[in-house]
């Protein structure tokens, strides 16, 4: 029979509870994202992503809701968005090391990070192009 190592079973099991605090994190943001639904917020696209990236292009604002709050970035504030692509592990492998993600850089200097994209920051830029007007957006490619 097997003898497990405490060490092994701690490992384990502070996996699965850091993994169920991540799960509730996002569902408490996805909570939040139809709250705003319900008041009348008309959400054109969103990302599951951390924070959640919501686009509503009527009000012109990229709203970024996390587990505890809500930020409204106007499209006027925003100085430029960028989907940045994960660097390389090596050029042999090509394996991405962590993952794309969207950084927002306003007028005045402050930005954001939007980490955990479903998808590529190549793919989520096509995803978001059509809402986001009058913003510049631009894609750094992995080195």
């Amino acid at each position: 029979m097997f003898s497990i190592k405490p060490i092994f079973l701690l490992i384990i099991v502070a996996c699965l509870v850091f993994a169920y605090l991540g799960w509730k994190q996002q569902d408490k943001s996805l909570e939040r994202l139809h709250a705003l639904e319900d008041m009348g917020v008309n959400i054109n696209s969103f990302l599951y992503s951390r924070p959640i990236l919501a686009v509503d292009s009527g009000a012109e604002k990229i709203i970024l809701v996390y587990p505890d709050k809500v930020i409204d970035l106007k499209f006027r504030e925003i100085d430029y968005i960028r989907f940045v692509e994960a660097h390389y592990s090596s050029q042999e492998s090509g394996n991405p090391i962590g993952d794309d993600k969207i950084r927002i850089t306003l007028k005045n200097g402050k930005t954001f990070e939007v980490r955990g994209l479903q998808h590529t920051a190549q793919q989520t830029l096509k995803q978001l192009k059509p809402f986001l007007n009058d913003v510049q957006l631009d894609l750094k490619h992995r080195s």
